[in-house]
């Protein structure tokens, strides 16, 4: 298959961006429509995450054909067809959506701006981890526009994923919901601070986020705001119910976590020990 090249990619190595698959098995081959009409050509860009949107037609790609719903996937005999009902893919409708925020990042990345894509790529990836939608062009280029605006007004980005957090707080503590942010560098973590801030949490236990069952002890330290030695402090003086079976470093269940951010003990017990939030 006939790869083009893009432009703004010429000087940035293709390992900076995520491969976009729905499945490592069953790699998906997004597409833009009116770009097949010009040329039958596999572009770059349409594999990269988050770039999920033509910025030259003002369009998502497209990952299945509109006509059968069949995925388009890597290897089809045919570029311009889709290989289950044989519709001509150029004549499929594209969704329109506003490519600005797109159109700034290949700006950043043909001035070699890596330290603020590096802050945007970053952003984007916890959310990706917050949210767990499907990775679709549709949710991956809502993500990025969150991103973008993480970048230029960090206080509406605030507010939108404190919004986000109140629409599931009674599944899940808003700390642990944040621990994608949290797990992330300096200005990731002092964001999620900002959104707990805002996002009290209910008193009673959540029934737990699908993603994390358990977590290690240094996410544990992360979600209770403790160091390595007060979080060893808590489990000898039996304030959390570490696992003691299958070695030191068996996960915590998440319901345990959950009941510790809740409960008064731990805070009396946090007092007691003089333990106090702590700068990693």
């Amino acid at each position: 298959m006939d790869v083009h090249s893009v432009g703004f990619l010429e000087n940035w190595g293709f390992g900076d961006f995520q491969c976009l698959k729905s499945n490592p098995n069953e790699p998906q081959q997004p597409i833009e429509t009116s770009h097949l009409d010009e040329s039958e050509h596999w572009r770059q860009q349409w594999q990269l995450r988050p770039l999920s949107a033509c910025t030259h037609h003002g369009c998502l790609l497209l990952t299945n054909c509109t006509k059968c719903g069949r995925r388009l996937r890597l290897g089809r005999p045919h570029m311009n067809r889709c290989d289950g009902c044989q519709t001509k893919l150029s004549t499929l409708t594209a969704t329109l959506v506003d490519t600005n925020s797109q159109k700034i990042v290949e700006g950043l990345i043909n001035l070699g701006e890596r330290r603020q894509l590096t802050d945007i790529w970053s952003f984007w990836t916890a959310l990706t981890l917050f949210d767990k939608s499907r990775n679709e062009p549709s949710e991956d280029h809502a993500r990025f526009n969150l991103a973008m605006t993480f970048r230029e007004c960090e206080e509406t980005a605030v507010i939108a994923m404190v919004r986000a957090i109140w629409a599931r707080k009674d599944r899940v503590h808003p700390r642990i919901q944040m621990l994608p942010f949290l797990r992330g560098g300096k200005t990731l973590a002092n964001f999620a601070e900002r959104v707990l801030a805002k996002a009290t949490a209910d008193e009673s236990p959540g029934t737990g986020h699908p993603q994390f069952r358990s977590l290690s002890k240094k996410d544990a330290q992360l979600v209770l705001q403790l160091s390595a030695f007060q979080l060893s402090q808590a489990i000898e003086g039996k304030f959390l119910n570490w696992p003691t079976d299958g070695g030191r470093a068996q996960p915590i269940p998440v319901e345990r976590i959950e009941v510790a951010l809740r409960e008064s003990s731990l805070k009396i017990s946090q007092s007691y020990f003089s333990w106090g939030r702590f700068d990693s």
